[in-house]
């Protein structure tokens, strides 16, 4: 089930990742400050360039915040 992360923290978020099995996502979430409720601002474009990973894991993370975005928006 995909949560509603908006008034998440950056720990509560990086927890979330960690859960999922992407705890490469903690660097992205760390250096750049990104809690529940910038995670719905980010873009596509903004993920690929800020990640310090490889394109994979990148993409792999991008489908998870993409997933959580789109939630947002259905149930809005």
């Amino acid at each position: 089930d995909i949560p509603d992360v908006h008034q998440w923290t950056m720990e509560q978020l990086n927890e979330f990742f960690q859960q999922q099995g992407f705890e490469y996502a903690s660097s992205l979430l760390y250096q750049y400050q990104i809690d529940g409720n910038e995670l719905y601002k980010l873009k596509r474009e903004d993920v690929f360039r800020l990640s310090p990973l490889k394109v994979g894991k990148t993409l792999k993370l991008w489908n998870v915040i993409e997933q959580i975005q789109q939630r947002k928006t259905r149930s809005a």
